[in-house]
C-alpha cells in the first residue's frame, strides 16, 4: 500500500488533498497539522472528514492516522519509527498570516525555513521515498513569499545535495484567496501522482 505524509490537514488546500486522497486512493495517510492557535490550519477544516460517522467509513481499514505535531521541530524517534517506509511527502504546511509577515517577519521567516529543513532532514531517512512534494507560489515582494522562495531553495539545495526526490507544484493562480480554480488545479496534481 502506498503511505503519505500529508502536511498542513488543518488548511484549506491540505483539508481539500486530505479529502481527496482518502476518497480516490487507497493510500495510507500519516495526516499531520500543529492546529495552533498562530498557524492557520484549524480542526474544523478536517472535522467532517474524521468525525464518528465519518471515521468508520475511511478508516475501516486502517487508512490514516491524524498526528497532532508541529513541524517546526523536528519528529521524535517515537513519531517517526513507523513511518520511515514513506513513499512521498506532500507539504502544505506553511505560516500564512493575514499581513504576510509585516508585524511579525522573524515568526513568519523562522517557522517556514524550520518546517521544510525539519521535513527534508526527515525526507533523508526515508530510504524508499518515490517523491517530497511542496507547494510553490510565484514570488511576491514580501517576508511570507520571500519565506516560501526560500523553501525552494532548501528544497532544491536537498536534491542536488542529498539526492531526495523533489518537486514543487504550483498553485498560485489566485493569491489573495484560495479558489474552485486552485483546489481543482490541486486535484489533476493528485490524480497525476495516483496514476
Amino acid at each position: 500500500m502506498t503511505k503519505v505524509l500529508l502536511t498542513g490537514v488543518g488548511g484549506n488546500l491540505g483539508s481539500h488533498a486530505f479529502k481527496w486522497l482518502l476518497e480516490n486512493t487507497d493510500w495510507y495517510i500519516i495526516a499531520t497539522d500543529s492546529f495552533k492557535q498562530s498557524h492557520t490550519g484549524r480542526r474544523k477544516n478536517i472535522k467532517n472528514l474524521i468525525g464518528r460517522e465519518k471515521l468508520y467509513q475511511y478508516d475501516n481499514q486502517n487508512r490514516f492516522e491524524l498526528l497532532e505535531h508541529d513541524l517546526t521541530q523536528p519528529f521524535d524517534e517515537h513519531e517517526i519509527k513507523y513511518h520511515l517506509d514513506l513513499d512521498y511527502i506532500i507539504n502544505f504546511a506553511s505560516n500564512y498570516p493575514k499581513d504576510n509577515g509585516k508585524n511579525d517577519p522573524e515568526s513568519v521567516w523562522s517557522n517556514n525555513t524550520r518546517l521544510i529543513l525539519n521535513l527534508l532532514e526527515f525526507a533523508r531517512k526515508c530510504p524508499n521515498l518515490k517523491g517530497f512534494y511542496n507547494q510553490f507560489y510565484q514570488p511576491r515582494i514580501n517576508i511570507l513569499y520571500a519565506s516560501l522562495g526560500a523553501q525552494n531553495y532548501l528544497m532544491l539545495a536537498y536534491l542536488n545535495i542529498f539526492k531526495i526526490p523533489i518537486t514543487s507544484f504550483d498553485l498560485s493562480i489566485n493569491i489573495v484567496k484560495y479558489d474552485d480554480i486552485e483546489i481543482n488545479k490541486l486535484i489533476e496534481y493528485l490524480r497525476g501522482l495516483n496514476s
